[in-house]
């Protein structure tokens, strides 16, 4: 075998990473709670900053939930959710996307529905399900081989109502936020357009509304699918927009410009051609000034490691629920060229997108990369703005309205925090799969092929394992370089059986157990147990019994086996290693008592025995734990006494506690650390206690501290325990009688001896399987309107505050704390801290969009309440779709069409000389609509993949991400259609998402998230520059560019 073995110190910290990958889900889980809970909401009403105190009364939560509030809210403070200052917690950018509506800021969209929807139990369980899927040679995405029903399609109306409109309402806030920022940063694109044709998607006209109120003079056609606009939506237009009902498969009415928003990360490659080969058809040549213009998510490896995370946990969201994907720029490319685009653009990134522009010409080839016949233009969000308020214009709130740059940033960061749980169920299905022993079977490195044939999986699912590798590999539980992906710390963990290395144990019953659906239920649960005054925790208040006690193992006896075997793993790696690091120390004790636990792992005075023969070592353990072979197979030299810590420990020079505290509470540990002092010798003596636990460090790096904070609220999901940093164990010492300690060896994510870089890796194992615990987080935070709290306290609140501003009972205070710590350091919030060690979170452009649209009122026109998105993206069929991937892999079936449709309303208002014409499906714009628009839009009923009226632009605003390739060729070669030719302005501009691979780690990470959430519901994808370009080339464009980043997305032309 000539797969490396880590070292000591890699293989330790190979743990730590470990549970930083199982348990990152918790991350998404904390947001959903603080949403739940309505913390946004209650820290933005006291303020803009409160302590978790201030919380508890706010939120009318329970007292005795204070502790674990705290700890919640430190997790989403690490997280970035919050900013915290000492003890108050505050809303940053991504929490002020949480709020209920912000006063003065018309950009804001509250993003709550998102935070729940991403984190819901249908998101969840699809997700649970991937390794079934990459088994099965089914066409259908693991969310409709679940649920039976497609994501945003009727199927799923009929099955699911309430899931159906929530996720309606996500997509909505998810793909309008930024559409005033973009009239601003593209006004000289826009008014240099004639005529625009944009695709509709979901019947939401609203970027076509929008762009003709801010440029008057284009004529803008709409495209929707028969009875996607109601006659209401399009008698809002006022006539200025031409609605056409159609299919952008088929046609695409002509214009000068085609416009695709976030559109084709929802389609195949092979349907994104077949768009962008209407597209292109739409538009005239180049030298008349025909293009498209698209904006989506472009994958850049060389963004930063959280924005890479972000766009690949989104291409598996979205593999997970859809057909579509996130696509690098490379495929993008490839997608243009298919669809007769000779070239393209990326004009500017837009936050996590970037935005293509693609122009006509004819007379040229349309299979010739470089042939003069269209041209498609990426464009990126922007980082700056002009003319958004400063503050906002509520009564006695005075919280800062973020920049356009910021929010774009937020809405990034918030869809990196609802779907980073996508990383621990890509964890978990590679898990079921056998992957890491897979590759280490073939030499420690595999392509995705010789996986595909190792594992006996259907050949159509190479696509899709290439995209679940690839976010593993970003994520850091393989390494990989070109197409070949290796056995790292961290996998090597996970490999079945590793021969000469006696430190090597198999974490897979870790994964497995911190990715279940019975920990998934609990952290759902979190918001309505922090509105109850009960002292169970969330685990026990769902399923009536206790973790790894005998009412569990009645319940469901599998489950309590295999959390056995979690907890063995976790707590018995490394003890050779601490053998060797405190020889020294072991070599001076005469005699030592080993205090086993709840679990009769007597594991360590075994080895110590071993290693050390002359300590006389006694075990303490609850009757009936150690069996006769078990005292056996010990040969006589260890003493074995059944008891009860609480009330005896038998007496030795040191007694040891080996990760034995952290599972209790505060009181709990001071009557064990009592008997402790009991039990042994005067210092002078030798008498010593020695501890192995966590103990969080807040100077530690950002990937331990989340490690830390996400084990905390695991912990606080499902026992009564907790993590504390060195000032809480300090403070329990004394109480015990202690009078002094001493931190001896950092040990990994513990504080005791042992290689460094084995237990990092455990603890980025910790992160990984937990991080959904972020997306359930969110969906609290947005669920108990945490967001707008916090913004109607002025932008800033303490979780005491929320709690008052909340209503929830003042015992949830400790836990709406460690909630916010978790959210903050997410970024959902920003945090700070005072010198009375109170602190204070405050919205951030993130939380801004989950503010509630009543609290920010009509001051900022662009906020869009993206609360919906959030409920939806955290919703139990998102969640049942994602925890359904392994199934859905191992099914050889290909999802059906993606009926969802999108749409515009915005252009007209900036831009009112823009003629503006919206297609939509038919009935999908009502009378109220139409009326609303009041005749500057026409809206014209059709179908985009068959016809798209005529126009010198059409815009696709996040359309083609929700279609295969070969439907947005389809798409876009409608919009060619319609558009007329380059020189006379014909353009089709697509706002939509560019996965970034060089982009920052966070929005890398938001990309993939989101296109693995697609994968899950959908059939459409994200996808990067080159994936655009290659549906731009087939649909028959000749050229693009991104014009600017947008945010997560980009903007093609």
């Amino acid at each position: 075998m000539s797969a490396q073995v880590p070292s000591d110190a890699e293989l330790l910290q190979a743990q730590a990473d470990l549970w930083r990958h199982s348990l990152l889900y918790l991350t998404p889980m904390a947001l959903r709670c603080a949403v739940e809970l309505g913390i946004p909401k209650a820290i933005y009403n006291l303020g803009g900053g409160a302590t978790a105190a201030e919380l508890i009364t706010a939120l009318s939560l329970p007292p005795s939930k204070l502790p674990f509030l705290r700890r919640l809210l430190q997790l989403l403070a690490a997280s970035g959710v919050f900013t915290a200052d000492d003890a108050t917690y505050r809303i940053n950018a991504v929490s002020y996307l949480l709020l209920d509506g912000v006063p003065g800021d018309d950009r804001h969209i509250d993003h709550t529905a998102f935070v729940l929807t991403a984190t819901s139990a249908r998101y969840m369980d699809a997700a649970m399900d991937l390794a079934g899927w990459f088994k099965k040679d089914v066409a259908a995405s693991p969310f409709e081989a679940l649920n039976g029903a497609t994501l945003f399609h009727e199927s799923m109306e009929s099955l699911d109502a309430d899931f159906h409109g929530a996720a309606k309402a996500a997509l909505e806030a998810h793909d309008n936020l930024g559409i005033e920022i973009a009239m601003r940063e593209f006004r000289d694109l826009f008014e240099g357009i004639e005529s625009t044709t944009y695709i509709c998607g979901y019947g939401d006209d609203k970027f076509a509304r929008v762009l003709v109120k801010a440029f008057p003079h284009i004529r803008c056609t709409v495209l929707a699918y028969p009875n996607m606009i109601d006659a209401a939506t399009k008698k809002a237009a006022g006539g200025v927009i031409n609605y056409v009902e159609g299919d952008m498969f088929s046609s695409i009415p002509p214009s000068q410009t085609v416009v695709l928003k976030l559109i084709l990360h929802h389609w195949p490659d092979e349907d994104c051609v077949k768009i962008l080969s209407q597209c292109r058809k739409a538009i005239p040549p180049r030298k008349d000034g025909g293009k498209v213009l698209i904006g989506d998510i472009v994958i850049d490896y060389s963004d930063s490691k959280t924005m890479l995370e972000t766009h690949l946990l989104m291409d598996v969201g979205m593999m997970t629920m859809t057909k579509g994907r996130q696509r690098d720029e490379n495929e993008w490319r490839q997608i243009f060229m298919k669809a007769g685009f000779s070239d393209y653009k990326i004009l500017k990134k837009f936050g996590a997108r970037g935005v293509f522009e693609t122009i006509n010409n004819p007379g040229k080839s349309s299979t010739n990369l470089f042939a003069d016949k269209s041209h498609t233009t990426l464009h990126n969000r922007s980082t700056s703005y002009h003319g958004a308020p400063t503050t906002m214009s509520a009564e006695a709130n005075t919280l800062p309205v973020p920049s356009d740059a910021e929010l774009l940033q937020a809405q990034a960061d918030l869809w990196r925090h609802s779907l980073c749980y996508l990383t621990p169920m890509a964890l978990r299905c590679a898990v079921e799969l056998g992957i890491p022993t897979a590759i280490y079977n073939l030499g420690g490195g595999a392509t995705a092929a010789e996986l595909i044939t190792a594992l006996s999986l259907p050949s159509s699912k190479l696509p899709f394992l290439r995209r679940l590798l690839r976010l593993l590999a970003a994520s850091g539980v393989f390494t990989a370089d070109a197409t070949t992906y290796r056995i790292n710390a961290v996998s090597y963990l996970l490999v079945d059986g590793v021969a000469d290395d006696d430190r090597h144990i198999n974490h897979k019953a870790f994964v497995l157990t911190a990715t279940s659906t019975r920990y998934m239920d609990a952290a759902m649960g979190l918001a309505g147990w922090f509105k109850k005054d009960v002292a169970a925790p969330a685990f026990e208040d769902v399923h009536g019994a206790t973790l790894l006690h005998e009412s569990m193992e009645s319940l469901d006896a599998d489950f309590h086996g295999a959390a056995k075997a979690a907890l063995e793993a976790h707590d018995n790696l490394g003890i050779e290693i601490a053998m060797r690091e405190f020889r020294d120390l072991f070599e001076g004790i005469e005699s030592m008592t080993y205090c086993c636990g709840a679990y009769g792992d007597d594991k360590f005075a075994r080895v110590l025995v071993k290693a050390f023969p002359h300590v006389r070592c006694t075990v303490l353990a609850y009757p009936n734990m150690i069996d006769a072979a078990t005292k056996q197979a010990a040969g006589g030299v260890i003493n074995y006494v059944e008891g009860d810590m609480f009330s005896f420990i038998p007496p030795s020079q040191t007694v040891v506690l080996k990760l034995i505290l952290h599972h209790w509470t505060d009181e709990d540990c001071v009557k064990i650390l009592s008997e402790c002092r009991k039990a042994i010798p005067p210092r002078k003596d030798g008498g010593k206690v020695l501890i192995g636990d966590i103990v969080i460090d807040y100077s530690d790096s950002k990937t331990m501290l989340e490690t830390y904070l996400l084990i905390d609220v695991g912990m606080m999901t499902m026992t009564k325990g907790r993590q504390r940093d060195e000032n809480e164990w300090r403070q329990i010492f004394m109480k015990a009688g202690f009078s002094d300690y001493k931190i001896l060896k950092k040990f990994g994510a513990r504080a005791v001896p042992s290689d460094a870089e084995l237990l990092q890796a455990q603890a980025d194992l910790w992160r990984h399987s937990l991080s959904y615990l972020t997306a359930m987080s969110l969906r609290c935070a947005v669920e108990m309107g945490i967001p707008t709290a916090i913004y109607n306290l002025g932008g800033a609140a303490t979780p005491a505050e929320l709690i008052t501003a909340l209503s929830l009972p003042s015992s949830k205070l400790p836990f709406l704390r460690r909630l916010l710590r978790l959210l903050a350091a997410s970024g959902v919030f920003t945090a700070d801290d005072d010198a009375a060690t109170t602190t204070t979170y405050r919205i951030s452009p993130v939380s801004y969009l989950l503010v509630d649209g009543n609290a920010i009122g009509g001051g900022d026109a662009r906020h869009i309440n993206h609360a919906s998105l959030v409920l939806t993206a955290a919703s139990a069929r998102s969640v049942d779709a994602a925890m359904g991937l392994a199934g859905w892999f191992r099914k050889d079936a290909a999802a059906p069409p993606f009926d969802e449709l999108h749409g515009a309303t915005a252009i007209v208002a900036a831009f009112p000389h823009i003629r503006c014409t919206v297609l939509a499906y038919p009935n999908m714009i009502d009378a109220a609509t139409i009326q609303a628009a009041g005749g500057v839009i026409n809206y014209v009923e059709g179908d985009l993949l068959s016809f798209i009226p005529p126009a010198q632009t059409v815009m696709l605003k996040l359309v083609l991400h929700h279609w295969t390739d070969e439907d947005c060729v389809k798409i876009l070669s409608q919009c060619r259609k319609a558009i007329p030719p380059r020189k006379d302005g014909g353009k089709v501009i697509i706002g939509d998402i560019v996965i970034d691979y060089s982009g920052s780690k966070a929005m890398l990470e938001t990309h993939l998230l989101m296109d693995i959430g697609m994968m899950t519901m959908t059939r459409g994808r994200q996808r990067d520059e080159n994936e655009w370009r290659k549906i731009f080339m087939e649909a028959g464009f000749s050229d693009y560019k991104i014009l600017r980043k947008f945010g997560a997305r980009g903007v093609f032309e």
